[in-house]
């Protein structure tokens, strides 16, 4: 019995990531799992529902022209579950919004049922992103690479002026960006693409410097070049905790120092996704066979980073630009 249980959980484990609905469909009831020898039972997957703040963590792999999504959902206790959903799923979820998970839990991972069967309920939506942004940027480097590939002058100018001009612009005059840069921090760590590990050390090195609490934006920028991302961001506020105490505030980490990737990753902090391409082969549109094409939409800064576009009218509306 031990053999089939222990194959059984890596088995299910990759059928919650890759297939939660199918996932669900093959899980134990509560009282089979009660019936197992309380060495394997927690070894089996359970039926749960349960209410938290969901975390949403976005990588932008833009040469590759792939992304990246992870969901999380931190409960009452404060633990932190990865939270898997359907491909299929619509709704337009965003960091901090409090919502109830129905589905499965095994090894600090929950399966959600389908859209149509309640797997998600939004409880509390979080609000767009404030219209004035306050970020501070904190320039690090590693033990085994002290590199500073920017220059404090041209991050300024790329993010408090460029980036900050585009933002001014695309929200009518309503989305202001001011802000503050601190570093090069030397992290007590060598080169890593871990990024709670770099927001961790980061934060304790500049913690003399910064009360992080007075900003909205935390953006993290080094030699992270060779990580396979050009940027990553939380879509929407996420939870932070440092030594000034827990505070929400978008979070975004920044391997190439351009107004697009800049601009793209703070549209996924302010609470929006891609900007997409929605292809249809010689037809315009089709009631089948089209398909969504990530970073397809060549004219807006959430479709391609290279594009300093306005971002598209539903994204806006999203945000409070009108």
């Amino acid at each position: 019995m031990k053999d089939v249980v222990f194959e059984r959980n890596k088995t299910m484990l990759a059928l919650m990531e890759s297939d939660p609905e199918a996932a669900n469909a093959l899980a134990l009831e509560n009282y089979e799992r009660e019936s197992l020898p309380p060495g394997l039972r927690d070894r089996v997957e359970k039926k749960t529902e349960i209410e938290g703040t969901l975390e949403i963590l976005h990588y932008d792999m833009f040469d590759a022209e792939e992304s990246i999504t992870e969901f999380y959902l931190i409960d009452a206790a404060g633990t932190k579950h990865r939270l898997h959903l359907s491909q299929s799923f619509s709704l337009p979820l965003v960091s901090n919004s409090k919502i109830r998970v129905n589905g499965i839990e095994l090894n600090g991972n929950i399966a959600a049922l389908g859209e149509e069967q309640g797997g998600v309920v939004v409880l509390e939506a979080a609000v767009a992103a404030p219209e004035a942004e306050n970020a501070v940027v904190l320039l690090v480097n590693f033990l085994d690479n002290t590199s500073q590939p920017w220059s404090p002058a041209t991050v300024n100018d790329v993010i408090f002026n460029q980036t900050a001009s585009y933002y001014l612009e695309n929200s009518f005059g309503k989305r202001t960006l001011t802000g503050d840069i601190f570093g090069y921090y030397t992290l007590p760590i060598n080169k890593t693409c871990d990024i709670d590990w770099i927001r961790s050390e980061a934060m304790n090195a500049a913690d003399p410097d910064v009360f992080f609490p007075k900003y909205t934006q935390i953006i993290f920028a080094g030699p992270f070049s060779g990580c396979g991302w050009g940027g990553v961001a939380y879509v929407g506020d996420g939870t932070i905790s440092g030594a000034d105490g827990f505070f929400t505030g978008g979070n975004s980490w920044i391997a190439s120092m351009t107004t697009g990737v800049v601009g793209h990753e703070l549209g996924h902090a302010f609470g929006v996704w891609h900007a997409n391409f929605y292809d249809c082969d010689t037809e315009i549109l089709k009631d089948s066979g089209c398909a969504s094409v990530g970073y397809g939409d060549e004219f807006d800064i959430m479709g391609r980073s290279s594009s300093n576009g306005h971002m598209n009218a539903y994204h806006k509306e999203k945000l409070g630009f009108f």
